[in-house]
């Protein structure tokens, strides 16, 4: 795991600057402390922080091929990288190292950028550049785990694991992207291909950019989820198919040559790792689960017990209660890449620094829910092709308040504007939902469950949920894995029919079935809890000042927001009425766009263009 940075000169062969570079990556620090490198070529300038979890000793980056024509920087792991090597070795290609990074220079060689994306397992956001052919190509894996942004102008293409790896380039300033801040306000996160920061995007999952001959080429797919079902299989091949590609992605995800471990809260997601992992690990596995203190209601501390008791794991506990989240609430939001507007962030950052203290990998049950149908809103999709083009219709004129997956916006369209009344030109925020959704849910819309899935695990699971998953580990220095995200098992899990997942009120139906013997029929039937914070009570007692100080913070940093109407939602909610969810949003926009701007200031003095 890593964090990498790189500047493409577009016009001429200009060197691009060693000393931005250094910057750039200096601020990569916490995703990579073990090892620092660069390449700086005419055109083309590649660097990274390097934490050392494969070949500790050797794994030192830019790695290069035998002739040194081709060099790579690699942010995540390759699972499958032993098979590879060996498959290359006996074509004839020397290796240097046991490191994962090493496969992409050879793998390039004998199969081009697009078959070798195809070959890999993994989580990963890579620039590779090819000098012979005087071609830079940045590729991220197929679900959007690993982090990849890039801007450019005229005349150079800046990418990063990071925003502020951009910014600290002192090319790329800090400015709101309107039509990005306005749907981070509706959704809680920003989804599809921008971000909140003008001039700022994203590499789309399974996405390769190409850059040469001075142009930067528009994205490539390289893979896609599937768009169909398979009637045939019964439940009980479909159960027999997921265990087997489960366990084999657990497996994968084990390999490390650093101590691994497991977030563990006691739900039927993180029990099935934690179980596969005590089946294969031959030792007790080191578990972390964090609780809430005295707020039983949202505390899953004695379910993650009981997981562990039966799993013979050492269980560690991280706390967060109310002070503590009040404490940190403005810190953990400084520690974003990207604002994403999840109150969770803070107990997931209390737990990974826990963590951290005991291993250097940690595997978590991110997807399941989004794959198996596990969320409670999926109860209310139907299957008629005309309900899923009327919701689609409903969204554009901004008259639902949840997504075509039933995800509940934070905000209307209408609201949105009356929060951002001087991003008059930002475009049509329902209108962009309606096109982002219709482009998800693909062509099998007779299976609406279906739909929903692609539509979460494109957007809310890549844009929100994943990137926090990131931010937070990262932040102390700790690799996440998710082997619910092998592309086999995802593969596997959207060819199955709505059915087989949920049945009315039982989603995950297939995944309990199939594991209830692994991990006990108490928790394989126990109800969905979620990583919940009691967020609206709170906010009218522990952190009630934390709400109060908000309209000042919004006057003073964020210029650009209606502080009259956030005024407005901080006294309806004190009086009774729950805006938590806008207001927690609105919380972690001010904290994370402060910050930014604090930071490009010191670095460089510059922070914003007009509006």
């Amino acid at each position: 795991m890593c964090g990498i940075a790189g500047i493409v000169e577009l016009a001429g062969h200009s060197r691009p600057d060693a000393r931005t570079l250094d910057r750039m990556v200096a601020t990569l620090f916490t995703r990579g402390p073990d090892d620092s490198g660069a390449l700086v070529r005419p055109r083309v300038a590649l660097g990274v922080r390097r934490l050392a979890v494969i070949d500790l000793a050797n794994g030192h980056q830019p790695i290069s091929n035998e002739d040194e024509s081709v060099h790579v920087v690699l942010n995540g792991e390759l699972y499958d990288h032993d098979d590879l090597r060996r498959e290359l070795m006996l074509m004839g290609h020397r290796f240097r190292t046991r490191s994962d990074t090493e496969i992409l220079v050879h793998g390039f060689e004998e199969w081009g950028i697009a078959r070798l994306l195809q070959r890999l397992n993994g989580m990963f956001a890579f620039a590779l550049y090819d000098e012979r052919n005087a071609t830079t190509y940045v590729a991220r894996d197929r679900i959007g785990i690993k982090p990849l942004v890039y801007a450019h102008g005229c005349d150079t293409l800046y990418f990063a694991s990071t925003i502020r790896a951009l910014v600290a380039s002192g090319h790329v300033p800090v400015a709101p992207d309107p039509l990005g801040i306005r749907l981070y306000i509706k959704h809680q996160f920003v989804p599809g291909v921008g971000t909140a920061i003008d001039g700022v995007q994203r590499v789309p999952p399974a996405s390769y950019l190409a850059i040469r001959g001075g142009r930067v080429e528009p994205p490539r797919t390289y893979w896609s989820l599937p768009h169909g079902v398979d009637e045939k299989p019964g439940e009980a091949e479909w159960e027999e198919r997921l265990r087997e590609v489960l366990h084999a992605a657990v497996k994968r995800r084990m390999r490390a040559d650093v101590s691994v471990g497991v977030f563990l809260s006691g739900g039927l997601d993180s029990s099935i790792v934690a179980g596969i992992m005590a089946q294969q690990a031959g030792a007790p596995v080191h578990a972390f689960t964090v609780g809430f203190g005295t707020h039983a209601g949202f505390d899953e501390t004695p379910f993650a017990r009981n997981a562990a008791r039966r799993f013979g794991a050492t269980l560690h506990h991280a706390e967060c209660t109310p002070e503590q989240f009040a404490r940190q609430a403005m810190g953990a939001a400084a520690c974003l890449n990207e604002p994403v507007g999840d109150p969770a962030c803070v107990p997931l950052l209390a737990l990974s620094e826990v963590a951290a203290q005991h291993v250097t990998v940690v595997l978590s049950g991110e997807g399941a829910d989004e794959l198996f149908s596990g969320y409670g809103y999926y109860r209310r999709i139907g299957t008629r092709r005309a309900r899923l083009l009327d919701q689609f219709k409903r969204v554009a004129l901004g008259r639902t308040a949840s997504a075509f997956s039933g995800y509940p916006y934070a905000m209307s369209a209408k609201q949105v504007q009356s929060l951002t009344p001087r991003f008059a030109d930002a475009g049509n925020v329902g209108l962009v939902t309606q096109n982002l959704e219709k482009q998800w849910a693909g062509p099998n819309r007779r299976d609406r469950l279906h739909c929903a899935s692609r539509v979460d695990i494109q957007g809310f699971l890549a844009d929100d949920l994943l990137g926090k998953v990131d931010s937070t580990t990262m932040h102390y220095s700790l690799e996440a894995r998710v082997p619910f995200l092998d592309h086999h098992v995802v593969e596997t899990a959207m060819s199955m029919p709505g059915g087989i997942k949920r049945t009315g009120r039982e989603g995950k139906k297939v995944l309990r079935r199939a594991f209830a013997p692994l991990i006990g029929t108490e928790l394989a039937e126990r109800n969905k809890h979620g990583f919940a914070v009691p967020l609206s009570l709170w906010f009218r007692g522990p952190m009630r000042s934390l709400l109060e100080d908000l309209g000042g913070r919004v006057a003073r940093d964020l210029e650009w927001l209606d502080a009259v109407e956030v005024r407005r939602l901080i006294d309806a909610h004190l009086a009774g009425r729950d805006r938590s969810r806008v207001l927690w949003n609105l919380l972690v926009l001010t904290g994370w766009y402060r910050s930014l701007e604090q930071f490009a200031s010191q670095t460089h003095g510059r922070v914003l263009r007009p509006v």
